[in-house]
C-alpha cells in the first residue's frame, strides 16, 4: 500500500467518525427544534424527517482533511502541500454555498436568492484564477480566451450545483451519485501527485457513507432517518463543479492536456446533469416556472412505473456506472472523438427517457383497451339497469357528484342511482350500511352486488380515473381528513380508481376512524404501486364481486 492511500484511508475513517457522532446530534437537535422536511405532492416520502444531515458534511470533511494535510506536511518527504488562490477561493465560495444551504434548510431562502448567491460564489473562482481554459477539441474548439472561458465557468458551477440539488429526491440518490463521481475524481487526480485535493474528496466521501447509514437505511418511524437538505445537496453539488473544472483546465505545470481525463470528468456527472436539462426543457415547453419544483426528474418516472425508492436508486446507479464503461469503452477501445461521445450519449438518454415516458402511457393505454371491452360487454346490464331505476323511482337514472382526482383537481364521478333523488337535500351525509332509508330497493341490489359503479367506465375512458386507484372522495370529506392526517394530499399523484387496495381491506367507509385507515391502506399502496400489485388487486376485486362478499 502506497503513503498516498494510506492518507486517503486515514481522511476516510476520520470523516466517517464524524458523520457518525455529528449526524446523531443533528437528528436530536432537528426532533428538539422540529425542523423537518414536509412530505407534500412532489415528494416520495409521507412522514416527518430531519432534513439537517448536510450540515455534518462540510465540517467533517474540513476537519479530517485539514489533519491529514498537517500531518502530511509535517512528516512527508516528498509533499509538497501548496495553497493556490483558486484553492482559497474554493474554501470562500463553498464556505459561502454551504451557508446558504443552512440558512434555506432552517428558515427557507426564494429560489432566486439562492440563485443569485450561487452565482455569486462561482464568480469567485474564475476571478481568482481558475477558468475553462480549452474544450480539448470538442465541436473543433481548442484553446479559449479568458472571456469566454470565464463565464463559462460560472455557468458550469450554477449548473451542477442545481443538477445535484434537484437530483436529491429519494433516499440515497445523490449521495450515492456523488460517491460515484468523487471515486471517479480521484482516478483523475491519482497520477499528478494531487494529494490535498485526494484526501479532501476521501474526506467528502467518509461523511457521506456515514450520511447513508443514516439516511438510506434510517427509519423514520423510529427516529433514526435524516434527510441531507440543501445544506448537503448544494455543498455537494458546488465541490463537484470545482473538481470537474479543476479536472478539465489545462495547467501544464500540474496537470498536462489530457482528453481521456476529461471525458471521465463529463462522464461522472452525466445522470444529474442531463436530468436537469431534460426538466428545464420540459418546464419551458409547458410554459412552467423554471424554479418550481415538480414531479418530472428521472426517479419520479421510475418510481411511477412501479420501483421502489431502493428499486429506482439501483437503476439511476446502474446507468450512470454504464455511461462510464460505455464511454471509455468507446474512447479507449473504438477510437471514438469526445464530440462523438457527446452526441451519442445525448441521444441515448433521450431515447431511454423517452422509453420510460411511453412506459408511464401503458397503463392509461390498458385502462382505455379494458374500459371500451368492458363497456360493450355490459352494455345490456346497463339496459337493464337503467329501465330498473326508472320503474321504481323515475328519473334520473345516473348520478353524477363531484370529486378530487389527479392533481387535485375536481371531475364528475357517475354512478347508477341508488338513492332517492332527495337523499341529501339536508347536505353531504355517509350511507349508513345497514337499514338506510334513503336506499331504494333496486339501489340495496346495485350497492350489495357493486353494479351501482359500472357508469365509472365512462370515467375511466375519459381519462377522471383509473382501474386501479385510491377511491375519490369529495371535497367535504377531504377538508375534514385534512384536518387528522394532511398526507392525505399525496394521493393527488395518481388517478383515483375504480378499485383499490383499501377498498378490499378496510371496505366502506361510513366513519372517520375507517377514512383514515382507508388512507393508511391508500399510502401503502401509492409508495408499492406496480403492475403486479395492480393485478392482483383487480383479480381479487372481480373475485369478491363474484362470490358476493361485502365490501
Amino acid at each position: 500500500m502506497s503513503i498516498n492511500t494510506t492518507y486517503i484511508i486515514i481522511a476516510f475513517m476520520l470523516s466517517a467518525c464524524c458523520g457518525l457522532i455529528m449526524i446523531p446530534a443533528l437528528l436530536r437537535f432537528c426532533q428538539k427544534r422540529k425542523l423537518y422536511d414536509l412530505p407534500n405532492i412532489r415528494k416520495v416520502h409521507h412522514t416527518l424527517v430531519p432534513r439537517l444531515g448536510g450540515t455534518a458534511f462540510m465540517p467533517s470533511m474540513a476537519l479530517s482533511a485539514s489533519i491529514v494535510i498537517v500531518v502530511i506536511s509535517l512528516t512527508g518527504n516528498n509533499h509538497k502541500i501548496v495553497l493556490s488562490t483558486w484553492s482559497l477561493a474554493m474554501m470562500l465560495s463553498a464556505m459561502i454555498i454551504y451557508c446558504v444551504g443552512v440558512v434555506d434548510d432552517i428558515f427557507g431562502l426564494d429560489a432566486k436568492v439562492k440563485f443569485t448567491m450561487q452565482i455569486i460564489a462561482s464568480a469567485i473562482i474564475p476571478f481568482c484564477g481558475l477558468w475553462i481554459n480549452n474544450l480539448y477539441g470538442l465541436f473543433g474548439i481548442h484553446e479559449i480566451p479568458a472571456y469566454v472561458g470565464m463565464p463559462l465557468t460560472v455557468f458550469l458551477f450554477v449548473f451542477i450545483d442545481n443538477a445535484f440539488n434537484l437530483i436529491d429526491g429519494i433516499d440515497g440518490l445523490a449521495a450515492t451519485l456523488a460517491i460515484l463521481a468523487l471515486l471517479g475524481f480521484i482516478y483523475c487526480f491519482s497520477p499528478y501527485n494531487l494529494i490535498a485535493y485526494e484526501v479532501m474528496i476521501a474526506g467528502l466521501i467518509g461523511i457521506l457513507v456515514s450520511y447513508l447509514r443514516y439516511n438510506l437505511w434510517g427509519d423514520a418511524e423510529k427516529g433514526n432517518k435524516i434527510f441531507m437538505g440543501d445544506s448537503g445537496s448544494l455543498t455537494l453539488g458546488f465541490i463537484l463543479a470545482f473538481l470537474f473544472v479543476k479536472a478539465i483546465s489545462v495547467n501544464p505545470n500540474v496537470m498536462p492536456m489530457s482528453t481521456r481525463r476529461v471525458l471521465i470528468a463529463y462522464s461522472l456527472l452525466i445522470i444529474p446533469t442531463y436530468d436537469v436539462v431534460r426538466v428545464v426543457l420540459h418546464r419551458l415547453r409547458w410554459k412552467m416556472p423554471i424554479f418550481d419544483a415538480d414531479k418530472s426528474h428521472i426517479h419520479h418516472k421510475l418510481m411511477e412505473l412501479g420501483l421502489s425508492q431502493h428499486q429506482a436508486l439501483i437503476s439511476i446507479l446502474s446507468l450512470a456506472i454504464t455511461y462510464i464503461a460505455l464511454n471509455l469503452i468507446m474512447y479507449d477501445w473504438v477510437g471514438i472523438s469526445l464530440t462523438c461521445i457527446l452526441l451519442i450519449d445525448i441521444v441515448t438518454y433521450t431515447i431511454f427517457q423517452i422509453c420510460i415516458s411511453k412506459r408511464l402511457h401503458v397503463q392509461r393505454t390498458v385502462d382505455i383497451i379494458l374500459s371500451i371491452i368492458a363497456l360493450v360487454i355490459f352494455w345490456p346490464a346497463f339496459l337493464v339497469i337503467a329501465w330498473a331505476i326508472r320503474h321504481e323511482d323515475g328519473l334520473p337514472v345516473i348520478y353524477s357528484q363531484e370529486r378530487i382526482g389527479l392533481g387535485g383537481k375536481p371531475f364528475y364521478i357517475y354512478k347508477f342511482r341508488s338513492m332517492k333523488v332527495d337523499a341529501e337535500k339536508d347536505g353531504p351525509n355517509l350511507l349508513e350500511i345497514a337499514g338506510d332509508k334513503r336506499l331504494t330497493k333496486v339501489g340495496a341490489f346495485l350497492r350489495s352486488h357493486h353494479l351501482d359503479e359500472l357508469p365509472q367506465l365512462w370515467n375511466v375512458l375519459k381519462g377522471d380515473m383509473a382501474f386501479i386507484g385510491p377511491r375519490p372522495e369529495r371535497k367535504y370529506y377531504i377538508d375534514q381528513i385534512m384536518e387528522h392526517d394532511n398526507r392525505y394530499q399525496m394521493l393527488y399523484q395518481i388517478r383515483p380508481g375504480v378499485t383499490s387496495y383499501a377498498t378490499l381491506y378496510n371496505g366502506y367507509t361510513d366513519t372517520m376512524e375507517k377514512m383514515l385507515r382507508r388512507l393508511e391502506f391508500d399510502l401503502y399502496y401509492l409508495e408499492h404501486r406496480s403492475w403486479w400489485f395492480d393485478a392482483k388487486i383487480l383479480t381479487k376485486t372481480f373475485i369478491n364481486i363474484a362470490f358476493g362478499k361485502k365490501f
